[in-house]
């Protein structure tokens, strides 16, 4: 399905939450009407390229850990991967990487060691036309106005 969204060019637009580098914006699909799946794809490539955006401007490029119910089954995780191809990722063990953040930094306030699962590397998805959908939803971002001094610094 995310490959059928690459194709047809569906993109959701920033912003659908107040904050974040575009809190001016509203967010909207643009292209075809989705039907439910394609919403969930177009949905998931756009916390995809809002990562990438926001890993752009704090000029990251250490490795990242990637984990939370977003990536279920490694889909965003693996996007990640092949958008930015010379960062490294992984894959956390845990659907809580919070909670289990948390735990691991308590037990060492007190001296003790957490026991908790490694992270796994990730290996890029392979969807085909990814970049230019990419440097399309970054242009159509940056077309909207406040958003192109967010997204033009971080190209």
């Amino acid at each position: 399905v995310v490959q059928r969204v690459i194709d047809a060019g569906i993109m959701a637009l920033p912003s659908f939450a107040p904050g974040g580098p575009m809190p001016s914006q509203s967010g909207r699909l643009v292209g075809r009407t989705p039907d439910a799946e394609e919403r969930a794809a177009a949905a998931l490539l756009y916390v995809a390229l809002m990562v990438d955006l926001s890993l752009d401007l704090i000029h990251s490029n250490n490795t990242v850990i990637v984990d939370g119910g977003l990536n279920t089954g490694g889909v965003l995780a693996g996007l990640l991967a092949q958008l930015r191809p010379g960062q490294a990722f992984l894959q956390g063990a845990t659907l809580e990487g919070s909670a289990t953040g948390a735990a691991a930094l308590a037990f060492e306030s007190v001296g003790r060691e957490f026991a908790a699962e490694v992270p796994e590397p990730v290996n890029a998805s392979r969807f085909t036309g990814l970049a230019g959908y990419r440097s399309n939803w970054r242009d159509a971002t940056m077309d909207r106005g406040v958003a192109g001094a967010a997204v033009g610094g971080a190209r």
